[in-house]
């Protein structure tokens, strides 16, 4: 797992590994296939403009802008 204070360092991007309630995010990245992300309603986390990236291909199709 990427540390979140090196990927902030490098990159400008604030990372989280938990979600806090009402928050909205700007780009979701699912890496792993557990169940419970199959569970998640994806778009109440997202602000409208988003991108979402599936690398386990575990949403729908209609729901990633992008998977492996």
């Amino acid at each position: 797992m990427a540390n979140p204070e090196e990927v902030k360092s490098e990159y400008n991007i604030t990372c989280t590994n938990e979600l806090a309630d009402g928050e909205l995010y700007d780009t979701v990245v699912l890496a792993v296939a557990h169940d419970a992300f199959k569970q998640l309603d994806i778009l109440k986390l997202c602000n409208t403009q988003r991108v979402i990236y599936d690398v386990k291909s575990i949403l729908p199709k209609e729901l990633a802008d992008a998977r492996l």
